[in-house]
């Protein structure tokens, strides 16, 4: 049976920043939209761009051996997707 620190460690993924250093998020949701997928992101470290309580949203590219997220700079792809997310968490509280 797992323990409590590592069921919270299920949910943690680790991520290269530009200069080769670990960055630690917490998976909060992957949603399709459009055909693609987007991994929703909490910092678990402090990043330098990233305030407290902020959600990085990234697109998954899937590969061979591992998925790979990417940055989006597309201001009304990055609205469209989080309110999708909005949408998903106010159909599961009316739940």
């Amino acid at each position: 049976m797992a323990n409590e620190n590592d069921m919270e460690m299920d949910n943690i993924v680790e991520l290269l920043d530009e200069d080769d250093n670990v960055v630690r998020f917490e998976h909060i949701i992957t949603l399709e939209h459009e055909g693609e997928k987007y991994a929703l992101l909490s910092p678990v470290d402090d990043l330098e761009d990233v305030e407290e309580g902020d959600v990085v949203i990234m697109r998954i590219e899937e590969g061979d051996e591992q998925d790979a997220y990417v940055g989006i700079e597309d201001e009304e792809l990055l609205e469209a997707v989080f309110q999708k997310y909005l949408r998903i968490v106010e159909e599961e509280d009316e739940e």
